[in-house]
């Protein structure tokens, strides 16, 4: 049986390369195949995660024995990439034809009417009444993980337990942008990072390729992660292909899956969040001929902004980060929840 937590109708716009569609197989893993086919075009493998993270403990550990890592976090978890430059993508319905394969024998299959329109989202979007919304797909393009809208408390929120890595992305492919909204978590005892947001880039393969992109490659990736009472090591991060399980010795590394470029804030800086409290988040992004810059301002709501950025980053203006996609960002534990997002071009 494949499941599908967004339905078996839905809609894309072009908010990176990629179209996501997240799922999870319930048969006897690990799967012989599965694969997934547009219209009456060529087939191609996607990857079923055969390793159980039950025992995981996600706030401290990686699943380092499968190519997945933090994507699929569950056996039979599984997210198909489609390329938005495929040949067999039209404008309007499609169909997407899932097949899996199980360890018995068994085959299982799920045709999803995949809706693509290849007009660009709205460069500069206010999300301030979310009444009328009922799914995550409606505001942007979930890539990994499972989002819930709340209309009535006119929140978005990560669905417990947050998967590792869960992203939302709500803006297109854009240059120098700014980011601002309201954010809260409520208990961050379990969490790696509980959030906050991120100018994604795009995730990247390994080297040889394997049906599932591990890499991740960021223009200011936003986090804050608990370390101890009242203190929350927040950083930025700007990466071209980071993967799970990696650290750099150096400024640039040729790991087993490919070149890897990491900068970020270091020593981290420390702000003090308590929990149910909502906080003010401004996260910019400023692209120039030479260099990229990412800055972060945090303040908690009911209070002044402050004059200088919390954490602020920059690096050499690699082309791939040159055009970035905001979305909101969460790193496992429990739920936390973004109102009030607002997002406009710079310059």
């Amino acid at each position: 049986m494949i499941e599908l937590p967004y339905g078996a109708e839905q809609s894309f716009r072009p908010h990176h390369a990629d179209i996501n569609v997240i799922g999870s197989f319930l048969g006897a893993l690990p799967v012989r195949s599965a694969t997934w086919q547009l219209n009456s075009g060529a087939s191609h493998p996607f990857w079923v995660e055969p390793d159980d993270g039950s025992s995981i403990d996600f706030s401290y550990q990686y699943k380092t024995d499968s190519v997945s890592r933090l994507r699929l976090p569950y056996a039979g978890d599984f997210n198909v990439e489609i390329p938005t430059d495929h040949r067999a993508l039209r404008a309007g319905s499609n169909d997407l034809t899932l097949r899996v394969v199980d360890a018995d024998g068994v085959e299982s299959e799920t045709t999803i009417q995949l809706t693509w329109s290849a007009k660009l989202p709205e460069r500069e979007i206010r999300l301030d009444d979310l009444s009328g919304i009922r799914s995550p797909q409606q505001l942007g393009q979930v890539v990994n993980g499972r989002w819930d809208v709340d209309p009535i408390l006119n929140v978005v929120r990560t669905r417990g337990p947050v998967s590792p890595d869960s992203l939302l992305l709500l803006g297109p492919a854009q240059a120098s942008q700014e980011a601002e909204y309201q954010f809260r978590y409520f208990d961050g005892s379990r969490s790696k990072y509980i959030g906050l947001s991120d100018f994604f880039v795009g995730h990247e393969f390994e080297r040889p390729a394997i049906p599932i992109k591990p890499g991740w490659s960021t223009a200011g990736l936003a986090t804050s992660r608990p370390r101890g009472e009242g203190a929350w090591e927040t950083r930025l991060w700007i990466a071209d292909g980071d993967r799970p399980g990696w650290r750099p010795s150096s400024a640039e590394e040729e790991p087993a899956g490919g070149r890897i470029h990491l900068v970020r804030t270091d020593p981290a800086v420390y702000f003090e969040f308590t929990p149910r409290r909502w906080y003010h988040v401004r996260h910019r992004l400023e692209v120039a001929k030479q260099r990229v810059r990412a800055s972060l301002r945090v303040w908690p709501v009911g209070s002044t902004e402050p004059d200088a950025w919390l954490c602020d980053e920059s690096d050499v203006a690699l082309d791939k980060y040159r055009h970035a996609s905001f979305g909101l960002f969460q790193h496992s534990g429990l739920p936390s929840e973004w109102r009030s997002i607002h997002l406009r071009p710079l310059g």
